[in-house]
């Protein structure tokens, strides 16, 4: 059923879905596959061969759901569909489903190395909070053991140092880092990062106005509600950064509106699980929800069937209208090299680094740690 801003599944919709699953046994997977071909019709692979997809022919922007995934490099983001490791008797399964290794082993060093979902921001509480988040290597190896660089890669929140929340893209490994300490313990070479770009973001532009030293800015920037903050944002060639949504910014348990009448074990396992592919609901007018997946959408609404939603015409959620006091924004790209004080770099110093380059403090005392 479509209405001016959305689209909810018809009865032929229902009807197409249940053909599609006849033929599975186990009923908890039925459900899970029932559900992403009905409310995402969008999946490309459903873990079951090419042959086995909807046809459905979005109408608006916005999808509900993004996409599960069956490789094994999916265990990184948490986004693995739940039924990836399904099988049944051939006997018992159509002849169009083709039964894939979902486990193989990756090439990749990083292959069973956890993404985490970060706002590149310096401060989350900021007034002008970050908007995209990425997935990033924001830990170190378990068989890494420079403490001090550990805690600069893994908890720097709350530290007044613009640059740890600086992200870095390796040209090597094709691997976004949180900051340049988990590029270091990663074993990334450091001629082959590049740095985000940072920009200053204020509610007022008289901040942005007297901003002209590193120190001044950092003062600025790091306090409690603080009018500006800085962002970061990928390298524009040359990078494979994934956009994800913050835990903080979606519904990620079962029944928090008191509106799911009938509780199903099934449903609410599947909410509760670590498994991460955000679904947009959009079937209140002027309201978007986001949820953790689309099982915690389920659990959160009388009638599923009825109610939900598998596309959008706006993805406009609620958490985007907060403090709208602070919408207008005013904002400047950051060049370092010419925020640094004058005093914190020696002429000595400054003259080892090439014209284009900037004397790093940190990398200095880092290296020496290790040796």
């Amino acid at each position: 059923m479509q209405s001016g801003a959305k689209r909810e599944a018809t009865l032929y919709d229902h009807s197409l879905v249940e053909n599609m699953t006849e033929w599975i046994q186990n009923d908890t997977v039925k459900l899970y596959i029932q559900s992403y071909l009905m409310f995402c019709p969008g999946q490309e692979d459903m873990c079951f061969g090419k042959q086995y997809k909807r046809n459905y022919s979005f109408q608006f922007s916005y999808r509900s759901c993004d996409q599960c995934h069956c490789g094994n490099d999916c265990r990184r983001a948490n986004n693995c569909c739940p039924w990836r490791f399904y099988r049944q008797d051939k006997d018992k399964t159509p002849n169009y489903i083709s039964y894939q290794n979902h486990n193989q082993n990756t090439v990749s060093k990083y292959g069973n190395v956890p993404l985490k979902c970060v706002i590149p921001q310096a401060n989350d509480r900021s007034i002008k909070p970050g908007i995209l988040s990425y997935y990033m290597i924001s830990s170190c190896p378990h068989n890494y053991h420079n403490s001090v660089i550990i805690q600069k890669c893994e908890h720097s929140f709350q530290v007044k140092n613009i640059f740890l929340y600086q992200p870095l893209f390796s040209l090597l490994s094709n691997e976004t880092f949180r900051n340049l300490e988990c590029a270091i313990c990663n074993g990334e070479p450091l001629d082959k990062l590049i740095p985000w770009s940072p920009s200053l973001v204020c509610a007022r532009e008289k901040a942005l106005l007297r901003t002209n030293t590193l120190s001044y800015l950092q003062s600025i920037v790091f306090y409690d509600k603080s009018l500006c903050n800085i962002v970061f944002a990928p390298p524009v060639t040359r990078t494979q950064t994934k956009l994800c949504v913050v835990e903080q910014r979606y519904v990620s348990g079962c029944n928090k509106t008191g509106l799911w009448k009938t509780f199903d074990k099934t449903i609410f396992n599947a909410c509760n699980s670590n498994f991460v592919d955000v679904y947009l609901d959009c079937s209140v007018l002027f309201e978007r929800k986001l949820y953790k997946n689309i099982y915690c959408a389920m659990c959160n609404i009388e009638d599923s069937r009825k109610e939900l939603t598998i596309e959008c015409k706006s993805s406009v959620d609620v958490f985007d209208l907060q403090d709208l006091q602070y919408l207008v924004s005013f904002s400047a790209l950051i060049d370092f090299r010419k925020l640094y004080d004058v005093k914190s770099v020696s002429k000595n110093q400054d003259s080892q680094c090439p014209e284009d380059s900037l004397y790093e403090p940190r990398l200095v005392s880092e290296f020496n740690s290790q040796s």
